[in-house]
């Protein structure tokens, strides 16, 4: 008879090590298609500040992170925070290259007619 082991299973997201903000600036990059020297064009940074955003030594300040989801067309809530929550009234962000914009909440004088 072979011997039975038992294995306690941790709790999923025990195991899974977090995407931090480095990653999700690197991981754009490549989804864009966008070279550092390109990138480091688009913020007005060097390509060593660059390279200090992608090892996470530096954390670029909200307007480079802007201009970043602007410029790899992804979302910037996931470039912040690695979640894209359904949009809200009024609000904006980036899909497949297209700023879109929710008016549900707005007044009825303000609606675009459907």
């Amino acid at each position: 008879m072979t011997p039975c082991i038992a294995v306690s299973n941790p709790a999923p997201d025990e195991r899974i090590p977090p995407w931090e903000l480095h990653h999700r600036l690197s991981r754009s990059l490549e989804f864009a298609g966008v070279s550092i020297p390109d990138m480091a064009d688009t913020l007005g940074v060097a390509e060593t500040t660059m390279r200090n955003y992608l090892s996470g030594r530096t954390r670029p300040r909200r307007g480079a992170l802007t201009a970043w989801a602007l410029r790899t067309g992804v979302p910037l809530r996931w470039i912040e925070y690695g979640d894209e929550p359904p949009m809200s009234g009024g609000e904006t962000q980036m899909r497949n290259g297209w700023l879109t914009f929710n008016l549900s909440s707005q007044p009825d004088d303000l609606r675009i007619p459907a």
